[in-house]
């Protein structure tokens, strides 16, 4: 009896293990407010493992403003969000309605329809390639009016269950997952709520690396470890932001003289007809006296930010400093969102693992937009209707066949 029932669970595994897609297995992993330098305090061994035998990157380079929505749509789009459209975690549209990622994601994700992420181009690419999400931000909904084989529209929360959910894509029987994008986003809440040096943040981070480990044992139980690639990355870092940094800029303005868009750092200002010079200098003026936020008409906009370009952004745009934040994040004790280049801290985290990757190999920091090159040469796709602004160059040596 006991050798029958070992015949059948080796039968099983070795059933499922042959079930698997044709093609490079690839797994995203997202760690939502993962900072590169959380790896220092020491409390992620397995996360620290996975770098050190793996491939990874100091930190990657992420997109302006340093928030979820548009750092995790740069990534899967491999587009600047003054290209995709996504500027803000709220944004306005082209009619100067703000729209917000929990409530309006079909439009926010939706300003141009050529437009298209990894895992709808990966199904659009043919021979029974079949993509997978769970959680991941902007995967709600369909783009081309393609829904994918498999995705959560459950919101699974807790972690364990995401994994063995996704696991379960990757041997499904009938569309076996080939590209699957994995969301945890429980430190980016307590970064917000407790600040980046809280216990909380240290025991979240904790639990994240005992997340990353079962994962990891899941897939040696289910003879996926060396056939699956493993990417696991970050959209941004934290800081804290004492309550005495906050700026309250309604203060300085008549109501029926703007509309505002976004939240803390970042806010986008519409000016009312007759009042530009108006709301213009006396923001201005405020922020060169206080010196804690800075003031852009849309033309001043840095290049580098690559949110100019698009007729989403407003007449101005408001930009808090490193450590200091706008009235709507009195709740916070940490924030996100500032210029990438203003402070390193806003930094994300970068590590491959897996077959197709080398070991032990370290690369120079690169930009964010050029995890979609890489995927898409791991996975052999076609050709985007967009092409991406981001490139392999600079991270096509961690591969083993570049």
């Amino acid at each position: 009896m006991i050798a029958t029932a070992f015949f059948v669970s080796v039968s099983l595994l070795l059933g499922a293990a042959g079930a698997i897609s044709k093609h490079p297995l690839v797994l995203l992993v997202a760690i939502d407010g993962f900072g590169f330098d959380y790896l220092d305090r020491g409390l992620t061994p397995v996360i620290q493992r996975l770098k050190e035998n793996g491939s990874s990157a100091r930190y990657m380079y992420n997109a302006f403003p340093t928030v979820t929505a548009p750092n995790f749509f740069t990534i899967s789009t491999g587009l600047h969000p003054e290209v995709h459209g996504v500027i803000g975690n709220r944004a306005f549209n082209e009619n100067h309605v703000c729209l917000w990622q929990n409530e309006d994601m079909d439009q926010l994700f939706h300003y141009d329809d050529r437009v298209i992420p990894l895992w709808t181009l990966n199904e659009l690419s043919g021979e029974d390639r079949y993509s997978a999400t769970l959680g991941w931000p902007s995967s709600e909904y369909d783009y081309r009016n393609h829904p994918i084989a498999h995705n959560d529209l459950n919101r699974i929360e807790n972690s364990s269950e995401k994994i063995d959910q996704t696991i379960r894509w990757f041997l499904d029987d009938d569309k076996p997952t080939n590209l699957a994008f994995l969301y945890f986003g429980q430190l980016d809440a307590m970064g917000h709520k407790y600040g980046p040096n809280s216990a909380e943040v240290n025991s979240t981070l904790q639990e994240v690396d005992v997340t990353i480990n079962y994962l990891l044992t899941e897939l040696v139980k289910y003879n996926l470890r060396d056939k699956m690639n493993i990417i696991i990355l970050s959209d941004h870092g934290m800081l804290e932001v004492p309550k005495e940094n906050l700026i309250d800029f309604r203060d300085w303005l008549k109501n029926d003289s703007y509309k505002a868009c976004g939240e803390s750092p970042y806010w986008q200002i519409k000016i009312e007809p007759g009042h530009e010079q108006e709301v213009y200098n006396k923001l201005k003026d405020e922020a060169n006296k206080l010196g804690t936020f800075a003031v852009y008409r849309k033309e001043e906009i840095p290049e580098r930010w690559h949110v100019k370009h698009t007729k989403r952004q407003a007449d101005l745009l408001l930009v808090a400093k490193p450590n200091y934040g706008f009235y709507d994040a009195v709740q916070f004790e940490g924030d996100h969102g500032y210029d990438p280049d203003a402070d390193i801290r806003v930094r994300p985290l970068f590590i491959a693992s897996g077959p197709a990757f080398k070991e032990k190999c370290v690369i120079e920091p690169f930009n964010n937009l050029d995890i979609f090159p890489l995927v898409s040469k791991m996975l052999h796709l076609k050709e985007p209707l967009i092409k991406p602004n981001g490139t392999i160059t600079f991270i096509k040596d961690i591969l083993k066949n570049p």
